[in-house]
């Protein structure tokens, strides 16, 4: 805790089991900084995926708690890329052929 006495000298009052945080020099106590790094990877250029890894990386070498989130694009980046069968029309013929096929399978002795 800083102070100004009569003759107009700075006074440091230090206390035991407190942590000192830093001080602006308008007096202000400073808020507690973190050091942990949370990422978000929303890309799914290549490019920019590896350099966001190897911030993170960094960072966890100087030993630092790290965390990444991948969104939207850069999902891309963590799956395999084989390709991906969706079916996006609901058809009737497909319906109908696979009641006659279980049906089929049904009645087969």
């Amino acid at each position: 805790m800083l102070k100004k006495n009569e003759k107009k000298e700075i006074v440091a009052k230090l206390m035991k089991g407190e942590k000192s945080r830093p001080v602006t020099q308008s007096g202000h106590v400073m808020a507690p900084v973190s050091e942990d790094k949370t990422m978000v990877v929303f890309s799914g250029d290549m490019d920019k995926a590896i350099a966001s890894l190897i911030i993170a990386n960094g960072a966890a070498s100087m030993g630092r708690k790290v965390t990444m989130f991948f969104t939207f694009w850069g999902l891309n980046i963590l799956r395999k890329h084989e390709a991906v069968r969706a079916e996006k029309r609901f058809s009737w013929k497909n319906v109908l052929r696979n009641d006659a096929k279980r049906d089929k399978e049904a009645w087969s002795f």
